[in-house]
């Protein structure tokens, strides 16, 4: 168990946080924690003090040597700003509760040494300051396949909609060595990478990755300089490590 109390004078921020991890037996571990913040001054978006709470529950069982799976809650509630029309149409704004939770499934298996299965689904809820509540939905496939001592592969199909960016989901991925890759999905579609690690000498590793995410419902995709034409994203990664 943690208990800390927390001060940031330059973030505007101060709070508790209280984090708890339980081992039952060999096969289940309970994880939790709460962090209780404010904002004495203004900050991003508002015009006044701010406060709110962040929690977390994890549960992770290990059914067999082979088979884990786990279930995780979250919910994040905050004060935030939004506008309304008086009866004169004068816009006026008002300080309410916005809030964002989640509920994660995770199944992982290893078929044998080799093949490694990974399923995940993922429900988000949201509901921001002065709106409706929205949904949000994450699911994905993973391989990871060990072909030889040279060659693994990994991949991974993904589908998500959302009815907004409110309700967006996120995914990491695998990628090329020292790149952190975390993806963002709204709006509605389906996304599909391959990661393939080849390491023919004991000096020379390769990567190569490609990933395309398609889009359901629009024929333009990000602003700006970053805009492009049409339902569909893709991207390549080509990496290779000499030592010497």
């Amino acid at each position: 168990m943690a208990l800390e109390r927390y001060q940031v004078s330059q973030k505007n921020e101060e709070g508790i946080y209280l984090g708890l991890r339980h081992i039952i037996g060999q096969r289940v571990t309970l994880s939790a924690y709460i962090d209780q913040f404010r904002f004495p001054s203004a900050r991003f978006g508002t015009n006044q003090p701010t406060q709110g709470f962040d929690w977390l529950a994890k549960a992770e069982i290990d059914l067999t040597s082979d088979l884990n799976f786990y279930i995780q809650l979250r919910s994040e509630i905050e004060d935030d700003e939004y506008e309304v029309l008086d009866s004169f149409g004068r816009s006026q704004r008002r300080l309410g509760s916005a809030q964002r939770s989640s509920f994660r499934a995770n199944f992982e298996y290893w078929v044998n040494r080799n093949v490694r299965l990974r399923t995940r689904g993922e429900l988000v809820r949201s509901r921001q300051a002065g709106e409706d509540t929205e949904f949000g939905y994450l699911l994905y496939q993973d391989l990871r396949l060990r072909i030889n001592d040279e060659v693994s592969l990994d991949t991974r199909l993904s589908m998500f909609d959302t009815e907004s960016f409110a309700t967006r989901v996120y995914q990491f991925e695998n990628d090329l060595l020292y790149v952190f890759s975390s993806q963002s999905f709204f709006d509605q579609g389906q996304r599909m990478y391959v990661l393939l690690n080849y390491e023919p000498f004991d000096f020379l590793e390769l990567w190569a990755k490609f990933g395309i995410t398609i889009y359901e419902d629009t024929q333009v995709i990000g602003s700006g300089l970053n805009q492009i034409e049409g339902d569909q994203r893709s991207e390549i990664g080509i990496q290779a490590r000499i030592r010497f």
